[in-house]
């Protein structure tokens, strides 16, 4: 999920707003439905990974452990992706 626009309009919101309900933003209900999803079926295992990335001037950083450095890289096989990430 990416989200852009100016400081203020509201980015943080829509995206994690932890109000119970519709008023939940989009990744607090994802979040839900992936859990639904996966409790619901007892014949697979599932492992569930997760990012939490902010773009901010031209720098990467990882929401979820600030410290870490967070890099963008390109590989010519599996393209690009982001290294340093919890």
């Amino acid at each position: 999920v990416m989200c852009y626009g100016q400081t203020g309009a509201g980015k943080t919101y829509t995206l994690a707003n932890e109000q119970a309900g519709s008023g939940s933003g989009v990744m607090i209900r994802a979040f839900e439905e992936i859990i639904a999803h996966i409790g619901a079926d007892t014949e697979h295992e599932y492992i569930v990974e997760m990012a939490f990335v902010q773009v901010y001037l031209e720098a990467l950083y990882d929401l979820l452990e600030p410290a870490n450095d967070v890099q963008i890289r390109e590989d010519t096989k599996t393209g690009v992706f982001l290294t340093g990430l919890t």
